[in-house]
């Protein structure tokens, strides 16, 4: 069976993700908050978020990406029309939208 730790090491090499601490002594559980840096180009942020989130791939990014690619999400469930994927589509669809 696959450790915690041999999956979050896994998950960061296939993703490029950079964590802030070493977890390898750490006891990880699914709920455990790992830190690292967001992985979205350009930002030098960093998240917190539960293990289990992480490991969805869900989540490697800080609060505020978080947030853009909920809009890019919102902007592409919503048949506005245009296919939004990325954050600098959201940034130029912001007024567009009510």
């Amino acid at each position: 069976m696959t450790s915690f730790y041999d999956r979050l090491q896994t998950y960061c090499e296939e993703n490029d993700v950079t964590l802030k601490w070493n977890y390898a002594d750490e006891k990880l559980r699914p709920f455990y908050k790992i830190e690292g840096t967001c992985t979205t180009d350009g930002c030098e942020n960093e998240f917190y978020v539960p293990l289990k989130r992480l490991l969805t791939g869900d989540s490697a990014f800080c609060e505020e990406c978080t947030n853009e690619h909920r809009k890019c999400e919102l902007l592409e469930l919503n048949g506005n029309g245009r296919k939004s994927t990325t954050c600098d589509d959201v940034e130029s669809t912001d007024s567009e939208v009510k």
